[in-house]
């Protein structure tokens, strides 16, 4: 009977050393959530301004006619026009949606069908952001409407970018040391960096009066939310006398 046992008090033994090593490592766990690392997150933000070195057109073409087909071609020959304008500018079209729709005009206090209209949105690429008066002044010419936005941009964007994250992180750096001094701990090791950029350079609204506009500046701006483990700070050795 003592043999047929065996087995049962080897379990009940097995068992009760799981346990204690399971309260162990619970007891380690808890010990790591206590001492866990004093942080600080601050965000640090770099801008860095450019001169223009190419700009971007965005209008649209309208045509109307009293049948669609009548539309679409008001629209065909327009185009025709911006494109040979385009052209003799030595720059670049690139023809966007195009749309269909009735119009329609209030009469008498109803809505009455009276034609169609017809629409081509384009943009005009130019190469030398210097010559963005004499491309809006010749699609003036060639018979387009208005211009609704004109967007600048420089060619070596990386550039911009890589600077404008060492301004951001030297930002970061310094918010966070002078919380470190402030509560007389020491600056750690980064721990995250998570961040964002945005070009916010461009002109907005021009139109026949504006096309002798100078070049707006492009700027790049980084964001970058950095998170520091903080430390005690370094005791100084005490010397003997």
């Amino acid at each position: 009977m003592t043999v047929g046992r065996l087995p049962w008090l080897k379990l009940a033994v097995l068992v009760a050393v799981l346990g204690l090593v399971v309260m162990c490592t619970g007891l380690g766990l808890a010990q790591e959530s206590e001492s866990a690392a004093t942080t600080v997150t601050v965000t640090g933000t770099g801008r860095v301004s450019r001169e223009a070195t190419r700009a971007t057109v965005d209008t649209v073409i309208e045509g109307t006619g009293d049948t669609p087909a009548e539309a679409e071609e008001a629209v065909r020959r327009q185009y025709a026009a911006i494109q040979h304008a385009v052209n003799e500018l030595g720059f670049e079209l690139v023809p966007g949606q195009f749309s269909l729709n009735p119009r329609w005009e209030y009469r008498d206090g109803a809505s009455v069908q009276s034609g169609y209209e017809a629409r081509r949105f384009v943009q005009i690429v130019i190469s030398d952001a210097a010559r963005t008066g004499e491309a809006i002044q010749g699609l003036l010419n060639a018979g387009l409407s208005f211009v609704y936005n004109v967007t600048y941009a420089v060619d070596d964007r990386t550039a911009a970018r890589d600077e404008a994250i060492r301004l951001a992180l030297e930002d970061a750096r310094q918010q966070a040391e002078a919380v470190a001094r402030y509560m007389g701990m020491r600056l750690g090791r980064v721990l995250t960096i998570t961040g964002s950029d945005a070009w916010p350079g461009y002109y907005e609204g021009v139109d026949a009066g504006g096309v002798q506009m100078d070049p707006a500046p492009v700027s790049v701006q980084v964001s970058l939310k950095v998170t520091y483990e903080l430390l005690e700070p370094k005791l100084e050795p005490k010397l003997e006398p």
